[in-house]
């Protein structure tokens, strides 16, 4: 059957708890003034019109504007929330080994953990309102299809998390322990950390870090801009990334190794570590923070410039048919083991000194823009 209310304490106190069987209906009626209500409720299946077992409406113009649930939400089953229209807070938990589905065209927003106690089994929204959570815990996916805000540091765990409109924070941190899937933009967060593998599909913007345990796809041209950027795995995905660090941008595995990136820009201000050992894009590699080898490096792209110093006791390896641009000193601080320059172009040398320990080989030739000193051990030029 269906129920509506649109009084408060309709349904009595929070000790009491109200059920909602499949196939039944509850509809929270705030559209002439929204409702706070404080019972505890359990709820199951889709509702008698699919449009949810629970129902939560207001507009606009009532006074409040829209409904409060303080009791907590217990699943005994598979089961549809909705708010089709007006907005919605859910101050209490959600609990249940269950999957929830939201049917949102107006906005609803869970103040308090969802599957914190006992984790709901998927979580799913649809496209057309909005959604607000803090930590939310499944056994399987979070796909969130309409815009997303994350409140209170909020962590989200499951197998895969898939955000396919915005996500935007409260200048709080944002964690993923899962595999995460973006198809827009994340924004207004302190960090983000991705436990799992991450497939992005838009910029990513932090005021602190953001960590990427996992592998990295590259679904769409786009920005990632933080203060210490971290891979830990590898980069891949026809598209071009631009990285805008103050911070130290750390390279822990292969850059392009599997798909070449089409190019790749790291500014900002900051450092880069490079310590995974190859870098390749199929057009132009820009980087103008000041780098640190931590392992011996092959840059390989179409226009490689280096326009900050480049330092460290490894091997670096240049492969480049266009023009290879040394804008800084390499070598000066700890002077590099040996560098290498080949792939057909040229080399543009405007940054006054090369050192290395070991040798140093231009097969591409060599133009000078700036008084230049090469110190190393067997320096050839053989173009």
């Amino acid at each position: 059957g269906t129920l509506t209310i649109s009084n408060s304490s309709a349904l009595g106190t929070n000790d009491a708890g109200t059920t909602v069987a499949s196939g039944a209906n509850l509809t929270i009626d705030g559209t002439a003034a929204g409702l706070s209500v404080t019972e505890s409720l359990s709820v199951a299946g889709t509702g008698t019109a699919s449009e949810g077992a629970l129902v939560l409406k207001s507009i606009g113009t009532s006074s409040p504007a829209f409904n409060e649930l303080d009791g907590g939400i217990t699943l005994t089953a598979d089961a549809t929330i909705g708010v089709p229209q007006g907005a919605a807070t859910i101050l209490g938990t959600v609990d249940g080994g269950y999957a929830l589905s939201l049917a949102t065209t107006g906005d609803l927003a869970f103040d308090a953990a969802i599957g914190g106690t006992i984790p709901l089994t998927s979580l799913t929204s649809d496209a057309n309102g909005s959604t607000s959570v803090t930590d939310v815990t499944t056994t399987g996916a979070q796909t969130y299809g309409d815009p997303l805000t994350v409140t209170d540091s909020a962590t989200l765990t499951g197998t895969t998390v898939t955000t396919n409109g915005t996500v935007t924070g409260d200048a709080t941190s944002l964690s993923i322990a899962g595999n995460l899937e973006t198809g827009d933009t994340v924004s207004n967060i302190s960090s983000l950390s991705v436990s799992g593998t991450s497939d992005l599909g838009g910029n990513v913007t932090s005021t602190g870090a953001q960590t990427y345990t996992g592998a990295v796809s590259l679904a769409a041209d786009l920005g990632l801009n933080g203060t210490g950027i971290e891979f830990k795995s590898t980069v891949d995905g026809a598209q071009a990334l631009t990285i805008t660090d103050d911070g130290t941008t750390t390279v822990a595995a292969a850059i392009g190794g599997t798909t070449a990136l089409t190019s790749l820009t790291i500014n900002g201000g900051g450092s880069v570590a490079a310590n995974g050992g190859t870098i390749t894009t199929t057009g132009a590699q820009s980087i103008n923070n000041a780098v640190t080898l931590g392992a011996d490096t092959s840059l390989t792209g179409v226009n490689v410039a280096l326009n900050a110093t480049v330092d460290g006791g490894q091997t670096l390896t240049i492969s480049d048919s266009g023009t290879t641009t040394i804008g800084a000193e390499i070598g000066d601080s700890t002077a590099l083991t040996s560098l290498t320059v080949n792939g057909g172009g040229s080399v543009d040398i405007d940054g006054g000194a090369i050192t290395t320990t070991a040798a140093q080989t231009f097969s591409n030739a060599v133009v000078l823009g700036a008084d230049t000193t090469l110190d190393g051990v067997n320096i050839s030029f053989e173009d």
